[in-house]
């Protein structure tokens, strides 16, 4: 789980790689794949980003957490619909282990 208290890396993992501004274009699979694995790695750190907050708000600016977040709302290729409900703070039904995030 990331610690806030750290420099903001939590947030500067989430800042959205300007090749996605081209991604329908995007003919070079290294690029296509490293995008992907960040989508990934984001939907984790969302994920944590969530977790830790809800335990250690204070370290983190609250206006960092929604230019950071706000990135996420909306349609692209570097969100999907779990990710969107992340950054807004909506309450997530996840069906795997009865679990309510």
């Amino acid at each position: 789980m990331a610690i806030l208290s750290e420099p903001v890396e939590p947030l500067e993992s989430l800042c959205i790689p300007p090749e996605f501004s081209r991604y329908d274009t995007l003919e070079d699979k290294l690029v296509i794949a490293r995008l992907d694995e960040w989508k990934a790695s984001a939907s984790v750190a969302l994920k944590d980003l969530r977790d830790t907050l809800g335990t250690k708000r204070d370290d983190v600016l609250d206006s960092d957490i929604v230019y950071t977040c706000a990135g996420f709302q909306g349609d692209g290729e570097w969100t999907s619909e779990e990710m969107s409900a992340l950054s807004s703070g909506k309450r997530l039904t996840l069906f795997y282990a009865g679990i309510i995030w």
